[in-house]
């Protein structure tokens, strides 16, 4: 069967002083989530994520690449018949692309650490799974100066119990060529990993201290041979766990969450270490009201020191309910000094990934719970000085539209978004059975029908829905459904 994507895309864009941002959404008939980006030398994207899109059911993993201002080139998913994820996205142009993610799929256990490397062009050349029968997911990854990749993230495999911090090296063909378990009792889990320097990187693990119930945060410098260089502990009152971080010569910016006990609000905490003196300083940011957590930091490409603050905000003023995303602005002095962008959707909003792009601006890919209808929407903004677009144009009615997935049938759905009752005419004269799937994947309505057919949703909930259509128990077409 042939399969066409179209992506509905909504484009603010905003041209200051040679720098280019703007705020667009992507998405099909199904359940799409951006969370990693990567720049190509020709000022092009490539982003990762999981979309239920490309199949109608189970999420797959997936390349979409989108030219300077956002513009849809192409799109392609991978995996297997369950659920699969891309977290992060590298490119070595000439030689390919990496994503690596987690699946369940391929591999030994109930989800695996997922590798897998395509041509420039999206071509699956070979996909590789890492980890045991338990549980093992990544949650950042990095390409090495020899093309291989190191993955960290997390795994209850070694043995079968808590959740130990799992890192895997590989070649260029990925190859094993080592792993790392740390951890003890209680949970543990790496968060994010940047190279220090040509041969050495850093990983930051959130550990259980058992002796202190708390957790805490450490940072590991390991050489790309597997050999442990130092390992570092920052200490803070109560329980911290720490997201991403990023390297600025030999100094250390992390961020992450802060909380006393297990059901007290979170707060934003941010840490500044110094490798060289091995002193640090930690920042708990109280004065927002809720629940707010830190979740990516990166360099303002255009002021030395000064940083962006990505945190995910939650209380009576989120609009209307979920998380929200902001952008804080970080001085030289980590000083706190003012929101630079949003994402303020009505449904949750959360960010993926954020990296610096080659015109002095920003990039953050995430997705965006939009309309309260359910469904998720990939997300890129790109933003910096003097460039910063607003998201506030993005209406839920220019977010969602009636997409075909799949073309082999010419097919008709009116009123849509509707109140009432829809109408669908199919030109074919074949019997056609229609299922409407709610958010969670369960059939809801079932019938069959001959060219058209009347069908009352009056009964059913306010949201998203999808129509499936099937001929003779083939799926010949997934659309999208607003029910007012």
């Amino acid at each position: 069967m042939r399969v066409i994507i179209i992506l509905s895309l909504i484009l603010l864009t905003n041209v200051v002083c040679g720098q280019t941002g703007f705020y667009r959404q992507y998405a099909n008939s199904g359940f799409d989530f951006g969370q990693g980006v990567t720049q190509l030398s020709d000022s092009s994207f490539l982003i990762t994520g999981a979309s239920s899109s490309f199949t109608g059911s189970q999420t797959q993993a997936f390349i979409l690449k989108v030219d300077s201002i956002g513009d849809y080139l192409w799109s392609i998913p991978y995996g297997g018949s369950e659920s699969d994820w891309g977290r992060r996205i590298m490119a070595v142009e000439g030689f390919g692309i990496f994503v690596a993610g987690y699946t369940n799929s391929f591999g030994s256990g109930d989800y695996d650490c997922y590798l897998f490397k395509t041509d420039d062009n999206g071509n699956l050349e070979w996909e590789k799974t890492y980890g045991g029968f338990g549980w093992d997911k990544v949650n950042d990854a990095v390409l090495a100066g020899d093309s291989g990749v190191v993955m960290v993230g997390e795994t209850n495999s070694f043995p079968l119990n808590d959740r130990n911090a799992f890192i895997v090296r590989t070649d260029k063909f990925g190859d094993t060529l080592w792993t790392k378990v740390l951890g003890g009792a209680g949970e543990d889990w790496a968060s994010a990993i940047e190279f220090y320097d040509d041969t050495t990187f850093i990983v930051s693990v959130n550990h259980y201290i058992e002796d202190s119930s708390r957790m805490q945060p450490a940072y590991y410098r390991y050489h790309v041979d597997g050999n442990m260089i130092s390992a570092d502990t920052l200490y803070a009152t109560g329980n911290v766990e720490i997201n991403h971080f990023y390297l600025q010569t030999d100094t250390l910016n992390a961020i992450g969450r802060h909380y006393v006990g297990p059901t007290d609000s979170l707060d934003l905490i941010r840490y500044v270490y110094n490798f060289s003196t091995q002193s640090y300083l930690h920042f708990v940011n109280t004065d927002l009201p809720g629940n707010s957590e830190g979740v990516f930091y990166v360099r303002n490409p255009q002021a030395y020191n000064a940083k962006y603050m990505v945190y995910n905000y939650e209380n009576f003023d989120s609009y209307p309910d979920g998380n929200d995303i902001h952008v804080g602005l970080v001085n030289s002095g980590n000083s706190w000094f003012g929101t630079a962008t949003k994402v303020e959707h009505e449904g949750p909003d959360v960010a993926g990934e954020i990296i610096e792009c080659n015109d002095n601006t920003v990039i953050l890919v995430g997705y965006a719970t939009t309309g309260g209808f359910g469904g998720a929407t990939v997300f890129l903004s790109k933003f910096g000085p003097g460039a910063y677009p607003d998201w506030t144009g993005t209406t839920y009615d220019e977010l969602v539209s009636l997409e075909e997935v799949y073309t082999d049938l010419d097919v008709g759905m009116y009123p849509n978004p509707t109140e009432s009752s829809f109408k669908i005419i199919v030109d074919l004269e074949d019997d056609l059975e229609y299922r409407i799937i709610n958010q969670i994947g369960e059939p809801i309505k079932i019938g069959t029908f001959n060219k058209e057919c009347q069908i009352d949703v009056a009964d059913i909930s306010s949201g998203l829905y999808l129509v499936e259509l099937f001929q003779n128990g083939v799926k010949q077409g997934v659309y999208r459904l607003i029910k007012k």
